[in-house]
């Protein structure tokens, strides 16, 4: 199967009665979550309260769960391992805290990565506008090892990108950064939303959270809406 990108305004996140457990640990209980294009939503928790396993399962990470969750009108649990690996791939972007690059390897190659698994060519006016966008042309060559934190933030936001995805996860993108990278990446996932994508920022920092337009609190395994 092959899935076709939906139009901006009909991109939809729906999570409805998510129950997650690890072994006798409910983690997740009867969580109930949507998100629609154009969306920038915060969600923030104790340590252990079950962000990351919330993201993982909207990321597709994980697909083991209860409940139902609908992604631009699929759901994951009607379609086999590979074409969720698929959906994944096409719609969904991951940014990670640790940002998960590898230092060896050029910025280039590090943002490039997500292409060895995906089947849609490079769009290179895509990739040279967006670097462009992010500040990396002049880093392009040099080596992951070589960059700052900020720096390195911002490859990873790239690589995030590169396949174009409708969905963007964020888990503690601003963890490890200054007050002036911090800003820089909140100005860029503002952006992105912008653009019509649905972006999802986990977080401890109320700062990154405040600058949501729709924000969450995860407690007791379900999702708390902050007014």
């Amino acid at each position: 199967m092959s899935f076709m990108r939906k139009s901006i305004g009909e991109l939809v996140i729906l999570a409805n009665d998510i129950i997650k457990n690890y072994g006798n640990q409910l983690v997740l209980d009867n969580l109930h979550f949507r998100a629609s294009s154009g969306d920038l939503v915060g969600i923030k928790g104790k340590s252990g309260s079950g962000k990351s396993t919330l993201i993982n399962l909207i990321g597709l990470i994980d697909t083991s769960f209860e409940g139902e969750m609908i992604i631009n009108s699929i759901d994951v649990k009607s379609i086999s391992h590979d074409e969720q690996c698929e959906l994944r791939s096409n719609e969904i972007g991951f940014i990670f805290q640790m940002y998960n690059l590898l230092d060896e390897m050029s910025v280039k190659q590090n943002i490039l990565m997500p292409k060895l698994y995906n089947k849609n060519k490079l769009d290179i006016s895509y990739y040279h506008d967006m670097i462009s966008k992010l500040g990396l042309v002049s880093l392009e060559k040099k080596k992951v090892k070589n960059l700052s934190g900020g720096e390195k933030q911002r490859v990873a936001i790239a690589r995030a990108l590169i396949n174009n995805p409708s969905i963007i996860i964020a888990d503690e993108p601003t963890g490890n950064l200054d007050k002036v990278n911090r800003n820089r990446v909140i100005s860029i996932l503002k952006d992105l939303k912008k653009q019509g994508r649905i972006v999802i920022i986990v977080s401890h920092d109320d700062y990154v959270i405040d600058s949501c337009e729709k924000r969450y609190m995860l407690l007791g395994g379900k999702l708390c809406k902050i007014s």
